[in-house]
């Protein structure tokens, strides 16, 4: 018998849940609709818990790193790990996190990734992870960008960097 907590709804076997919830009356038709294609409409109406993140860095041990760390936090979940931006596109699209986290430094990551990640996936938000200067940031701000952090950065300031892009970004599509 498949979990019908809204929570598990991001699996395949998660839209049976979800139909099932339809049936027994705990979600109403017009809810569900918006499940399957409005993630952050799931989250404003409380009916998933955890913020689904994308992790794009081209260094082995810092995607495993940053995971790790997400993860510790009851309400982040990283749905995925990409090293690559082609990977980025193809995996974003896939999933449909709510944000990404996105090291700009590599060569094949950038503010070209930004542009194509939001075309592909217009809800989704982006974290830009940067070692430079100012300027950087705001080209990247002006490609799409939710937010950029430079480097080096503590844990709590990365963690409330990542609800805090999300939190920004619902209270802008609640107006």
């Amino acid at each position: 018998m498949p979990n019908t907590s809204p929570a598990n709804w991001s699996s395949r076997s998660g839209f049976e849940a979800a139909r099932k919830a339809v049936r027994l009356g705990q979600v109403s038709q017009m809810e569900r609709r918006y499940t399957f294609s409005d993630q952050s409409f799931i989250r404003r109406k409380g009916l998933r818990s955890k913020l689904r993140i994308l992790v794009i860095h081209d260094d082995p041990l810092a995607r495993e790193g940053l995971q790790r760390l997400i993860n510790t936090q009851p309400d982040l979940d990283v749905v995925g790990l990409v090293a690559s931006g082609w990977n980025a596109l193809q995996r974003a699209y896939d999933l449909q996190p709510d944000l990404a986290v996105l090291d700009v430094s590599s060569p094949e990551l950038g503010v070209e990734a930004i542009v194509l990640l939001r075309r592909a996936c217009p809800s989704l938000k982006i974290l830009a992870l940067i070692t430079g200067e100012e300027e950087h940031g705001r080209q990247l701000l002006a490609a799409g960008a939710s937010g950029y952090l430079s480097r080096p950065i503590a844990e709590p300031i990365f963690l409330q960097a990542l609800r805090d892009a999300d939190r920004r970004a619902r209270l802008k599509g609640m107006d």
